[in-house]
């Protein structure tokens, strides 16, 4: 999951994607003997210092390591590649588990629910999980499913959302199964000039940075299934 930071970057806008592309994730600074292949840190627990700090920056492998940072910051590189923009990315431990993030994310914002804009042909573990797993919070929770592919019918969702609620327009494209594909661009504009409260996630699993990059495209989150 990516979101991004709209500050200059200039080492960013002088690397061309396929650069980045091959040098992804190659960080020799980080080690001491300076191997260009990324090395694998297996460990679960970092080192405490005596002052009750972690000087290695990490305290538990499933909140974060070495490893997962190095791929987060890899394929943040790729989402805005050759812009500039930088941005922030955070893996799960599956696509659905970063698809959770988004929404409990949205929902919790400014303390108030959240209501989801989804494509009316997308990846069926979304909706599953709304209904099945996410039942019982069905009251910070509400969605309805939207032509993505049809902007009118995205602009009148948009215009007819509650406004008590933080919406998320949920576009995925090429969509699964159907590959439907949504303007990222117009959409988003069309979000924004409704209100700031509008959240524009793109899932990007069936196109990988180098096709899309949805952040530059005006999306303020984008996941990926990395097992695509």
């Amino acid at each position: 999951m990516l979101g991004p930071i709209r500050t200059a970057s200039s080492t960013l806008r002088a690397l061309h994607i396929d650069s980045l592309l091959s040098h992804a994730g190659v960080n020799p600074s980080a080690s001491a003997a300076r191997g260009l292949s990324p090395s694998i840190d297996p460990s679960t627990t970092f080192e405490r210092a005596g002052d009750n700090s972690f000087p290695g920056g990490h305290i538990y492998s499933r909140m974060s390591n070495p490893t997962r940072a190095n791929l987060e910051s890899a394929v943040a590189g790729l989402e805005v590649a050759g812009s500039d923009l930088t941005a922030t990315g955070s893996a799960f431990s599956s696509g659905m588990a970063a698809v959770n993030g988004v929404i409990m994310a949205a929902q919790s914002l400014d303390n108030k629910p959240a209501h989801l804009l989804l494509p009316d042909d997308c990846y069926h573990g979304v909706p599953s999980q709304l209904v099945q797993a996410l039942a019982n919070t069905s009251s910070n929770v509400t969605w309805q499913l939207v032509d993505m592919t049809d902007e009118s019918a995205v602009t009148a969702a948009l215009a007819s959302r509650p406004t008590a609620r933080n919406t998320v327009l949920w576009l995925e494209t090429p969509s699964n199964p159907l590959c439907k594909v949504s303007p990222i661009a117009s959409l988003a504009a069309a979000a924004k000039a409704v209100g700031e409260d509008v959240i524009v996630v793109v899932d990007s699993t069936w196109a990988p940075p180098n096709l899309t990059q949805p952040l530059r495209l005006g999306a303020d989150v984008v996941v990926h299934s990395a097992t695509k």
